[in-house]
């Protein structure tokens, strides 16, 4: 004879896991359960699994890890541009570099001429 223990709180929260579930409910599921916990860590996780059912979830996970999308874009935008400056400089310095050795080049043959 096999012996079951059940835990009547456990088959409560799991009924309501299941609910959500088929209910396609769980952005307010987490959201209950995040606003339900005082634990700071519980309520990150729940408020983690709540962006992942958001509509725009990597927006929601830079805002809990602190960034601001719009501050992302003006960071991504300076370094574009330093970028863009930087390449154009070494573009200027291999041409500048290239022409310095073709001028060198015509000179050696000048001189070959001779």
């Amino acid at each position: 004879m096999m012996q079951v223990t059940t835990e009547s709180d456990l088959l409560e929260r799991s009924e309501k896991l299941e609910n959500a579930l088929q209910e396609n409910t769980l952005l307010q599921f987490c959201s209950e359960k995040a606003d339900a916990t005082d634990d700071t860590n519980d309520k990150q996780i729940w408020s983690f699994l709540k962006s992942t059912f958001d509509g725009k979830p990597r927006q929601r996970y830079l805002e809990l890890l602190g960034y601001k999308a719009e501050d992302l874009k003006d960071m991504v935008q300076n370094i574009s541009e330093s970028v863009g400056e930087l390449a154009l400089d070494s573009d200027t310095a291999i041409i500048n570099k290239s022409d310095a050795d073709s001028s060198s080049s015509e000179k050696d043959s000048d001189k070959e001429n001779f």
